[in-house]
């Protein structure tokens, strides 16, 4: 849209349309709302963090018994572990694709 005459149009003033009065501030200015999935992300990253201290302390003690030639690994247990991941990563593929 152009405007080609404002010869005819009168000047605006600041009296001829007054400001609203704006409403006193009842709340606080600023404000957090925490929805439940940051709670819930909030939530696994805590347990993340103690299921890594828990893991870091299990390596610390397995590295003292390396070195002080006492780590005997139970190779039907650590076998086991192998084959029930398997099982695990064979469920969720085929949950995958069908």
């Amino acid at each position: 849209m152009k405007i080609r005459d404002t010869s005819s149009a009168p000047p605006a003033s600041a009296e001829s349309h007054p400001a609203a009065p704006r409403p006193a501030a009842t709340e606080p200015a600023d404000t957090i709302a925490t929805s439940a999935t940051g709670q819930l992300t909030a939530a696994i990253a805590s347990a993340a963090a103690g299921v890594q201290d828990a893991r870091t302390a299990r390596l610390a003690e397995i590295k003292a018994q390396i070195k002080a030639g006492t780590y005997q690994p139970d190779p039907s247990a650590i076998a086991d572990q192998i084959l029930d991941q398997a099982v695990i990563d064979a469920r969720l593929q085929a949950m995958l694709k069908g």
